[in-house]
């Protein structure tokens, strides 16, 4: 509007979508039953022919979504001022559908093999069903963002301001929940009216920042900033929890069933939730339904419910602050170096708890890690948790809220130090490089003390994490060749190895996810774990968070090489780019089960290595 004065607006919006666990091709054959053969008379246990098939579902996903954004502000620039007033919004179509075959069955056979003729003899022992052709789950989430913030200088000394108020809600739409399908499972259309899932998060959050120049000279910086953020709004997790379509039985995976009259189809009323033999009259014979399936076609009652308080308020949402100081010095003309301290930590946490169970339903037991060069303290002892049998009987009913409702909130947070070096010389040398070393910092005891069933196959000590130091280094170079215009440039990255012998890759440590004999358990424990058989083998992972990352270093570098064409005030760039110049295979990926009978013989075997050297030809055009 004029030099000062500054009005921006903008709107996008894109469309996605997906579909997984064996989704029929556009000609594919849909009107087959799926068959799960579990033994191994075809060569493979477990496999599935005839269909599409999710191992937990048989059905496979139809989703999509559709997000809007959109954002308006004003800006007004002086000399020594720079103020912006601001306002964002978004609107989340969400959308997972779930599609079976057009039968809405599954079978399940156990054969075998008849010696004398060597043919292979079905054998039905169950059978799978789905409630409709069709099950769609909707959920809306709407936010609104408005800020305003002033930068302001004065002398040597800028000082940046901003606040910030954040709302979220979302909610199931009474349109496309359920399905309006009818099938022999549901004569009628199963729909539900609009239900409210976060009814509101209101929060106000700061952000400010501080520049010095010291010495007036334009070669030293002291700069600090501090910010408050609240978590993404999304159609996942807490904001589509509440959704009555995700709440409902929609299959049975397995009900026991004899074919009978060797028809191979299910000669039983699969409505009847009772035991049936009607064989009598040349039917089969179908056990009776039990636990959550006898609510087939209906809501799950052991569905989590959520306590209301932490669906909606102000500073109920989950959030991060982000604080950092650094100082830069200017070295020589058109060298700097930097080095500063940063520190994340994060707040309102939600838990979930079993109600039907407390503390005093959880016993310990103490097993000895083995003897591994990869694990940090094989030989010592490390304490589990096994719920009795008596409370494992009472089944779960979940409720969800906030951790601070069973004891003081956790810790969590990063903090590291980071160093870099630019150097942007004058015969067009441009090279950067620097270091990372940081750590992560977890103790959530207080709250697994009230919940053990937050731990898992967890050890007991794991509530309390501080993970090893680890730094990590990156550069690049970017240098054009005079006279022949000629661009080659590369990146280079390095991580670094940990105390414990590992390497920090992309922030998920390793496991040594332990199959222990329920036997050996039973002698640790006194007893066998809840539900198990003296045969079977019980996972608890060995390793505390950030122990072991991985087992090489990982160097990489990329390249690139572009000739560069100048015409009519132009550039043309045409150029050849080289991912993992030297092709290195380190592993990326690797195997955590770690097997009793072999003592760890396959633990750590490599999974997956880095992507091998790519070569991209490509033209860019700046004009």
């Amino acid at each position: 509007m004029s030099s000062r004065l500054l009005f921006e607006a903008g709107f996008s919006r894109f469309h996605y979508g997906f579909a997984c666990f064996g989704m029929a091709p556009p000609d594919g054959l849909v009107s087959l039953i799926p068959v799960t053969e579990q033994s191994s008379v075809n060569g493979r246990t477990n496999l599935t022919y005839r269909g599409i098939y999710d191992p937990l579902d048989f059905a496979y996903n139809d989703n999509d979504a559709t997000p809007y954004n959109w954002r308006a502000s004003t800006s007004y620039v002086t000399g020594a001022h720079n103020l912006k007033v601001a306002y964002q919004g978004s609107y989340f179509i969400s959308h997972a559908g779930r599609v079976p075959n057009t039968t809405q069955l599954r079978y399940i056979f156990n054969s075998r093999r008849d010696a004398a003729t060597n043919n292979i003899i079905l054998n039905p022992i169950g059978v799978g069903y789905y409630l409709t052709p069709r099950w769609d789950q909707h959920d809306r989430t709407e936010t609104v963002g408005l800020y305003a913030q002033d930068q302001w200088t004065r002398g040597r000394m800028t000082f940046q301001g901003a606040i910030r108020y954040d709302r979220a809600s979302s909610w199931a739409p009474a349109e496309g929940n359920g399905t309006t399908a009818t099938s022999k499972f549901n004569p009628q259309p199963i729909t539900f009216p609009r239900t409210p899932e976060v009814t509101g998060y209101n929060d106000i959050t700061p952000r400010i920042g501080f520049a010095y120049d010291v010495f007036g000279t334009g070669k030293t910086a002291i700069k600090v900033n501090v910010g408050k953020y609240v978590q993404a709004a999304t159609a996942d997790a807490i904001y589509s929890s509440n959704n009555p379509a995700a709440r409902i039985i929609t299959s049975v995976s397995n009900r026991g069933w004899t074919d009978n009259n060797g028809n191979f189809v299910v000669d039983c009323d699969l409505l009847n939730p009772t035991a049936q033999n009607t064989s009598a009259a040349g039917g089969d014979t179908c056990a009776a339904l039990g636990g959550s399936n006898l609510n087939f076609g209906n809501a799950n009652p052991n569905t989590t419910t959520i306590n209301p308080a932490i669906l909606g308020g102000w500073g109920v949402r989950p959030y991060d602050w982000q604080f950092g100081t650094s100082i830069q010095q200017q070295v020589l003309p058109r060298v700097s170096v930097e080095v500063s301290y940063n520190r994340r930590w994060w707040g309102n946490f939600f838990v979930t708890d079993n109600t039907l169970t407390t503390a005093a339903d959880y016993e310990q037991y103490s097993l000895t890690i083995p003897q591994h060069e990869n694990l940090p303290e094989g030989g010592q002892q490390a304490t589990f948790v096994a719920i009795t049998q008596a409370a494992n009987s009472r089944g779960a009913q979940n409720y969800m809220t906030s951790e601070t409702d069973y004891g003081d909130a956790r810790t969590s947070y990063w903090h590291g130090v980071d160093f870099n070096a630019t150097a942007r010389l004058t015969n067009g040398l441009t090279v950067q490089g620097g270091t990372s070393t940081g750590r992560g910092v977890r103790d959530n005891c207080a709250i697994t003390a009230a919940l053990p069933e937050l731990l898992g196959s967890q050890r007991v000590d794991s509530c309390n994490a501080t993970e090893a130091w680890t730094t990590s280094f990156r550069g690049l170079a970017s240098y054009t060749v005079p006279k022949v215009d000629v661009l080659v440039s590369t990146s280079i990255r390095s991580l670094s190895t940990t105390p414990g012998g590992g390497v920090a890759t992309n922030g998920a440590s390793l496991a040594a996810n332990y199959q222990v004999p329920n036997t050996v358990i039973q002698t640790a424990l006194g007893r066998l774990p809840a539900n198990a058989l003296p045969t079977g083998n019980t996972t608890v992972n060995m390793m505390l968070p950030g122990q072991l990352y991985s087992l090489e270093r990982i160097n990489l570098m990329d390249m690139r090489f572009a000739k560069i064409f100048r015409f009519s005030g132009k550039r043309l760039d045409v150029g050849i780019d080289l991912y993992n110049l030297f092709n290195s295979n380190v592993a990326t990926a690797y195997q955590q089960t770690y097997e009793y009978t072999t003592n760890g013989a396959a633990w750590l075997t490599p999974t997956g290595i880095a992507a091998p050297r790519l070569a991209r030809f490509n033209v860019t055009m700046n004009f």
